[in-house]
């Protein structure tokens, strides 16, 4: 590798790092100074039951990204389960598989979740209009 070629990927890993960087601070609002602080919520779940030899199918629903609220991480503990997560939609869904277990069998889950800033858009339209009033005798 001669000399023109390090210097084209390291122009190119810092370009990456500094838009990464400007990402999370422009878009993701993480706070760049030590006294600034970020909204942030970790939510965990344990899944915990008793396994008897049979094929176990455990289906959870997990979070997703919306306009008021940023999935920043999510990690998956389960040895000995398979994973399935379905498409990026409304309602995800993960699926942990396994042929048989027996015993104590417990699954974790851990999402990492911000809040952008972003206000839902108020529904607009026409106001409704009072209707007659009628008393009666």
């Amino acid at each position: 590798m001669n000399r023109r070629h390090l210097y084209m990927l390291c122009s190119i890993l810092t370009a990456i790092g500094l838009s990464t960087f400007a990402y999370k601070v422009l878009v993701l609002e993480f706070p760049t100074a030590p006294d600034e602080r970020a909204e942030i919520w970790r939510a965990d779940v344990k899944i915990r039951f008793v396994g008897e030899g049979q094929p176990v199918k455990v289906t959870m629903a997990i979070p997703t990204t919306t306009d008021q609220y940023a999935l920043i991480d999510q990690h998956f503990v389960s040895p000995g389960y398979g994973l399935t997560m379905s498409p990026s939609d409304a309602n995800r869904q993960a699926v942990f598989t396994t042929r048989s277990d027996r015993g104590e069998q417990i699954i974790y889950y851990r999402a990492v979740i911000q809040r952008t800033g972003a206000q839902p858009e108020p529904k607009t339209g026409p106001a409704p209009k009072p209707g007659k009033f009628r008393f009666k005798d």
